[in-house]
């Protein structure tokens, strides 16, 4: 397995990781991302440092390497705020936390440098927006009306 010095990892399956390979994950989500950065030691040893606390780390080995998946090189890759996020093709786009704000953190969004917002994406949230306004809409309309004609439930006498 070839490892980009420079990218961003994840564990693929947690619980397989926790339950054979390393007792010291055992808590699965308490304070970690399962998202790791690469570092060459000087004996030329690979080990994978975790992004939470930064403070575990794991030997890359022949027989763990496989429960490692590239994410993204962060030379390629900008963070992006959430609320934009939704306008990028999928293949543009990628969730990872990669510090101890876990997955409500601000480095969760990311985008590739160059990508530009998609015009479908950006349609299908202003078309969904639109949707849910003009259900607002008819809602307030029966409210306004049942207040009218004094039917609304908060209109009711107590008993």
């Amino acid at each position: 397995m070839e490892i980009n010095m420079n990218g961003l990892y994840q564990i693929k399956d947690p619980w397989a990781y926790t339950c054979d390979k390393d007792k010291s994950y055992q808590m699965m989500y308490w304070a970690r991302n399962w998202t790791f950065t690469p570092k060459k030691l000087d004996d030329g040893t690979i080990i994978m440092i975790d992004t939470y606390f930064h403070n575990k780390e794991i030997t890359v080995t022949p027989e763990n390497e496989h429960f490692f998946e590239f994410v993204f090189d962060f030379d390629d890759v900008n963070i992006c705020q959430e609320h934009t996020y939704e306008e990028y093709d999928d293949c543009d786009r990628f969730i990872a936390a990669t510090d101890s704000g876990g997955w409500y953190g601000k480095n969760t969004h990311w985008i590739k440098k160059g990508a530009v917002p998609s015009k479908k994406k950006m349609t299908d949230i202003v078309e969904d927006n639109i949707k849910r306004l003009e259900s607002e809409l008819e809602f307030a309309k029966k409210e306004l009306a049942m207040l009218q004609d004094g039917s609304h439930w908060k209109l009711r006498q107590k008993q």
